[in-house]
């Protein structure tokens, strides 16, 4: 045991072990642990002087038991713990920034026989993830955590999606959006490439974001976050895993992180409020609805149904998958090709506008896709149109002439001149 020891102080692999009689004790709790046991884990909760306030997600990024995880998971904890399969950890902070939403956690190890640690060269190891440099729009990402443990089952849940955009909401450029949906205890999750490597951290949901949206922490964020001497792994792309090989190697660094907070209260047990919960939850369903409604009036070439479904999607998720391709096409069938923009001294004016050739309708809306002739396999027509505006104090008048020669819709601006004094 001593030599064991001096290899472990000599490797900086333990610090400031806390002394017990003549002994040293390590992180571990116990092992075989099960959902009844989460309140009762640790001495304080066991004696009604902490309570388990929330439930998140966490991941190894290094072997000897470093763990990322979003500050907002153990925030205000008195205690911390992590559950790795069904064997506890007591946790400690290593490093956090609330402006980032990271902490990192470190737990310490002795050689034993625990489910899912294992002794190399006498040093006790877990299974960890590398680290990537990041994503692109496009990307085909994995999101794993623990949503809504006691709704949806404490087992491990994967997602699948894309990355949508590298911005998030009002622009943050530290975290990107994706398709790959999320909820209340993903919090803190690994989200993996197609390579098995970290290209970001979940935000289960994003403080001031939309409700609907899936967001993560990218990897420059992670990388100035990280002290120097945590040693993770640097992930290099080459051949791309299967899905089933992606998830069941993630799925061994995964964690679950659990915070006490001081004193006596009811249990909560998700890192959001529950309203926002339900919200998120209730946009989750109407998008996968959507998404599947629309994948069947495609087939069916319901084009009216299909643009106004896409038109919906895109108002509320932006590019997702296929969505704009399928919007384009149901308004080339339904000859929906032009949006006309009337301008008038500088600003946009709802002008009256008159079709005079090229148009299926006599009646048009400025700013509005306008039915034309022709459709996918016509082209080439001329379009013609005159618009007439009045404002408080002239009359203006504007034509319109083109040439259809275009596929999708495109938008087409007519500078308005005064005519006269009203």
């Amino acid at each position: 045991m001593k030599k064991h020891l001096s290899v472990y102080l000599s490797l900086g692999l333990i610090t400031a072990w806390p002394v017990i009689g003549q002994g040293f004790t390590d992180s571990f709790i116990r092992d075989g642990v099960k959902p009844k046991d989460l309140d009762r884990l640790t001495e304080k909760a066991r004696t009604g002087r902490a309570h388990l306030s929330s439930l998140g997600s966490g991941f190894f990024i290094t072997k000897d038991g470093y763990i990322l995880t979003n500050h907002h998971v153990v925030e205000g904890a008195t205690e911390i713990v992590v559950l790795h399969g069904e064997t506890a950890y007591r946790a400690n902070v290593a490093a956090k920034n609330k402006e980032r939403d990271l902490a990192l956690l470190k737990i310490t190890l002795l050689p034993r026989a625990t489910n899912g640690v294992y002794v190399i060269d006498g040093l006790p190891t877990v299974p960890s993830l590398e680290l990537s440099d990041g994503c692109r729009v496009g990307q085909t990402v994995y999101a794993l955590g623990f949503p809504n443990p006691e709704v949806l089952g404490f087992e491990p849940k994967v997602t699948r999606g894309i990355v949508s955009s590298m911005t998030g909401f009002e622009g943050r450029a530290d975290i990107f959006q994706m398709d790959a949906s999320l909820t209340g205890g993903n919090s803190g999750g690994p989200i993996v490439n197609e390579y098995g490597s970290v290209a970001g951290v979940s935000v289960a949901v994003a403080h001031g974001a939309s409700l609907s949206a899936n967001y993560g922490i990218n990897m420059e964020s992670v990388f100035k976050f990280l002290p120097k001497y945590v040693k993770f792994t640097r992930g290099v792309p080459g051949r791309k895993l299967p899905a089933d090989k992606l998830v069941a190697k993630a799925r061994k660094a995964l964690v679950q992180v659990l915070n006490y907070g001081q004193g006596a209260c009811e249990r909560i047990v998700r890192t959001e409020t529950d309203v926002m919960d339900v919200k998120a939850r209730e946009s989750d369903t109407r998008f996968r609805k959507a998404m599947l409604d629309a994948r069947m009036c495609k087939l069916k070439k319901e084009w009216e149904d299909l643009k106004d479904i896409t038109d919906w999607i895109l108002d509320a998720r932006g590019e997702v998958g296929d969505v704009r391709e399928w919007n384009n096409l149901a308004r080339e069938e339904l000859g929906l090709h032009l949006v006309i923009v009337a301008e008038a001294d500088g600003r946009d004016v709802m002008a009256t506008i008159k079709p005079i050739c090229g148009f299926k309708e006599d009646f048009a809306v400025c700013g509005k896709p306008v039915r034309l002739y022709g459709g996918r396999e016509i082209r080439g027509f001329p379009v013609e149109a005159r618009l007439d505006y009045e404002d408080e104090s002239w009359v203006w008048r504007g034509e319109l002439k083109c040439r259809y020669d275009w596929r999708g819709t495109k938008e087409i601006r007519v500078v308005m001149k005064r005519t006269g004094k009203k």
